[in-house]
């Protein structure tokens, strides 16, 4: 009489296919994690379950060849377990009986599998997991060998990827001296989970296993949490999975949740698998997608009232493309929202949620959001991936910021926090006072007509990191300081610059900004703001202060008079912007009768 001892869907059914579990370690109050579980089914196919506990919808995807030495006596074939690697390779452990085991590469766009050498040293291959962080690949099978019929020592690995270095990673006879058989791994919470299991088809026990290792992966000690059959899935589990934080496990129909609680786990029923009549999972993976997010600012002394950019870079480093990517950003009170902008997926500016979609492997997503200050004081801004079908092979996504995500000791680097020192902004000085006889407003303009001579000047201007541009006049200028003396602003010597009049609001920061800007050269040449008049309502005016433009929109121009100081320095709470100029020569006095005055209001910050 034929002897079984291998891995059973069920004690009611001879059918002897078995599933890898996919595992989620995780209390019932933890919110659950919605990442993807790829399967393998005896009927050659390779199915995906996305999002499992938000939406979970099944996807099919391909079937691969068949398996040539596959074991088919009791209606078995195929696969009995998969697995991605970290170098973007889908694996596949044959179900062999009477013969060992190979491994096998898959190829997802054709089916094609191609068979690697040599054989493993054992039969009924039926457990395949790729550590995330080593080089480690750990296998198992049902049987060390059928005839003579023999369990396997322990728990066997490979490495690099390559069968021949295949070695018997744990032996477990010191505690089952007959041996064993293998269900699955997974990696979870700094521990390695694996399936032990003991009897045969129609009484059989399958245990969870959570194995401490050391830095390298190497084998420390174990914990027994119990048996699937008794503890909520009367099946057994045969298979595991994890994002790293949770653990699932699968039987040929159904997919569990498992909770640990005082060294004990309890299997909770997620869904039944959509599977053809007489189908069954056999084993399950999760691909892997190195994803990493920064939080950097435009600035390093914001002030209130004065917007600046953030941006937000999420990197995936394959090896898989990372669908279904979210992420959270959390701005705090007091630090309001101008605008957003990304080119990838779209961002959500009540929720703060940035819907990435699918970053490719190897490529990056910018958000920018445009934001300003209220008030003075320390702003904290978080951002945090907060989903992903991959799994994060050094980070998970949705782990609260101040948890260790790994048990690892590392920085979770999906995550990150800046905290923003708003300073008040310098009291803008109250301009002194016309003196008598004279003018505040300053001379923009030399007599036309002939060559001025310009002796040097008695103060330099101040060297600003500012542009202005204005579109209507075809006009692209820096933007130099011009400081405030007893008798005003001495502006003879801007030439082709746009000088700021010291004294009024700083550009870009609120209040009034006054730019001025020479209507004739000293060289007998039209100036920079020689057609100043022309500007209509609507025409916009912009500054480029670094990564940043603050557009302004032209809401007057009018003439005033050289002693009129009321309107063109008059004080203003918000954002507005004032470009000055002379007009109208006259050669009898040799002054201009006029100051072209044109008022602008900002409008975005981009």
């Amino acid at each position: 009489m034929e002897q079984f001892h291998l891995r059973w869907r069920s004690p009611k059914s001879f059918s002897l296919g078995f599933l890898l579990a996919l595992f989620l370690l995780a209390v019932l109050a933890t919110p659950a994690r919605a990442w993807d579980i790829w399967l393998v089914t005896d009927h050659n196919r390779i199915l995906v379950i996305r999002d499992v506990e938000t939406s979970p919808h099944q996807e099919y995807i391909i079937t691969h060849d068949d398996v040539p030495d596959a074991h088919t006596r009791f209606g078995y074939f195929g696969f009995g377990d998969i697995g991605f690697s970290l170098t973007g390779k889908l694996y596949g452990i044959s179900t062999t009986l009477e013969q060992k085991s190979h491994l096998y590469t898959i190829d997802l766009n054709t089916g094609h599998i191609t068979q690697l050498q040599p054989q493993l040293p054992f039969e009924w291959g039926n457990a395949l997991e790729f550590g995330l962080r080593t080089d480690i690949g750990y296998i198992g099978g049902g049987l060390e060998s059928y005839q003579p019929y023999r369990y396997l020592a322990g728990f066997y690995a490979f490495y690099d990827e390559n069968p021949t270095t295949t070695t018997l990673w744990h032996d477990m006879r010191a505690d089952y001296p007959q041996g064993g058989y293998t269900g699955g791994y997974t990696e979870a919470n700094g521990y390695l989970y694996a399936i032990w299991g003991q009897g045969n088809w129609n009484s059989h026990q399958t245990y969870l296993l959570q194995i401490t290792t050391d830095a390298a992966g190497n084998f420390v000690s174990y914990t027994n949490l119990g048996d699937a059959e008794s503890h909520g899935a009367p099946e057994g589990i045969w298979g595991l999975n994890s994002d790293g934080a949770h653990l699932y496990g699968l039987s040929g129909q159904t997919l569990y949740r498992i909770t640990i609680e005082n060294g004990v786990a309890t299997y909770h029923k997620v869904l039944d698998f959509s599977l053809l009549p007489g189908e069954h999972v056999n084993g399950s993976s999760s691909q892997i997608a190195d994803l990493s997010l920064n939080l950097t600012t435009s600035t390093s002394s914001p002030t209130p009232g004065n917007p600046f950019r953030l941006t937000v870079n999420i990197h995936n480093a394959g090896p898989y493309d990372a669908n279904s990517t979210t992420a959270q950003v959390t701005l705090p009170v007091g630090l309001t929202l101008v605008n957003s902008s990304t080119a990838t997926g779209t961002f959500a500016a009540t929720s703060g949620v940035w819907d990435v979609g699918t970053l490719p492997a190897n490529q990056s997503a910018t958000l920018t959001l445009t934001v300003q200050p209220e008030g003075s004081g320390s702003l904290t801004v978080q951002a945090q991936i907060t989903h992903t079908g991959p799994v994060d092979p050094d980070s998970i996504a949705s782990v609260g910021f101040a948890e260790d995500d790994w048990h690892d000791g590392q920085p979770d680097d999906d995550e990150s926090t800046l905290t923003l020192h708003v300073a008040s902004p310098p009291p803008t000085p109250t301009p002194p006072p016309p003196p008598q006889g004279g003018i505040l407003l300053p001379v923009t303009g030399l007599p036309p007509g002939h060559l001025t001579t310009l002796k040097p000047p008695d103060h330099a201007y101040a060297t600003l990191t500012l542009t202005l541009e204005i579109p209507a006049l075809a006009l692209r200028a820096p933007i130099v300081g011009v400081p405030q003396g007893p008798q005003g602003w001495d502006v003879r010597w801007l030439g082709n610059t746009v000088g700021w009049l010291e004294g009024t609001a700083f550009p870009t920061w609120a209040g009034n900004t006054v730019l001025t800007g020479h209507v004739w050269n000293a060289a007998n040449t039209p100036g920079i703001f020689v057609n100043l008049k022309r500007l209509r309502f609507g025409d916009r005016i912009l500054i480029h202060a670094g990564e940043l433009t603050y557009t302004y929109e032209v809401r007057e121009n009018r003439l005033l008079r050289p002693d009129d100081t009321s309107l063109a320095l008059a004080h203003k709470d918000y954002n507005w912007l004032t470009l000055l100029t002379c007009e109208d020569y006259s050669p009898t006095s040799g002054t201009y009768r006029y100051r072209r005055m044109v008022r602008a209001v900002l409008t975005t910050v981009k």
